[in-house]
């Protein structure tokens, strides 16, 4: 009798070891644990990596909005009016010639060509304005501006006639550039100018505002307010002295 009853506690004893390890394991399962050391470092470059993709994700996207903003993009012109004579417009190079009307929007690569005693007001995409005032023909070489304004870029072509320029009075902030080519010669523009372009292609050109730099044969000449020049073509343009005015006699 006392052999079996030492046998059954012993077997109670380890049933009750048995339970109490099986609780032990299963509390153990519930704790936290804190990461493996090895996999710390993974963890760590992999975050590293998304921080630096999503901060190249968002410079793509400024420099994209910035670049969209800023870049001059064709933009069209206004015939404002024809106050007298005629004007036909040539749609590109080898478009139709057709009767210009005042509210006409005509485009980048337009031909202008105007008859004998013609007063018409051209209104570009920047606010500038060209005013033909006699015979003559002008092509619309570039007629570009960004979005936001920032930006333009103006060239004007007048083979033959007379004009007077005038600049947007609200200039670009960033970059504006306003040019008149001749035959052989470029004119910059930063202020109001008359040009004048002959049969024989010598241009006049005086400034009434502001300044102008008259490039032909590789030189370059500065104009300001109240000078005048004259381009031959393949000669250097020159400065027009104006003769003195007489002084009264005491």
């Amino acid at each position: 009798m006392g052999s079996k009853a030492n046998a059954s506690g012993r077997a109670e004893a380890d049933a009750r070891e048995n339970q109490d390890q099986s609780a032990e394991a299963a509390w153990a399962s519930l704790q936290w644990e804190p990461l493996h050391q090895e996999r710390r470092p993974r963890l760590q470059r992999h975050a590293r990596w998304l921080v630096a993709a999503l901060a190249l994700a968002a410079l793509a996207l400024i420099a994209f909005y910035v670049a969209a903003e800023f870049r001059p993009v064709p933009r069209p012109a206004v015939i404002a009016s024809i106050t007298q004579g005629s004007l036909e417009v040539q749609l590109g190079s080898d478009g139709p010639v057709i009767p210009a009307r005042e509210g006409q929007a005509i485009f980048q690569g337009a031909r202008l060509r105007s008859a004998p005693d013609t007063v018409a007001l051209l209104q570009l995409p920047d606010q500038s304005q060209v005013r033909i005032e006699s015979a003559g023909e002008w092509t619309l070489r570039r007629l570009e501006s960004s979005p936001n304004g920032e930006i333009t870029r103006i060239v004007i072509g007048q083979n033959i006639g007379r004009a007077s320029l005038v600049p947007s009075p609200v200039r670009a902030r960033l970059s504006a550039r306003f040019q008149v080519e001749v035959p052989r010669a470029v004119i910059e523009l930063m202020g109001v100018a008359h040009v004048e372009t002959s049969a024989q292609a010598t241009t006049q050109v005086r400034i009434l505002q502001g300044s102008a730099a008259i490039t032909a044969a590789r030189q370059r000449v500065v104009m300001t307010a109240g000078q005048s020049a004259s381009c031959v073509p393949g000669q250097p343009p020159t400065l027009v002295l104006e003769a003195p005015r007489p002084t009264a006699v005491p």
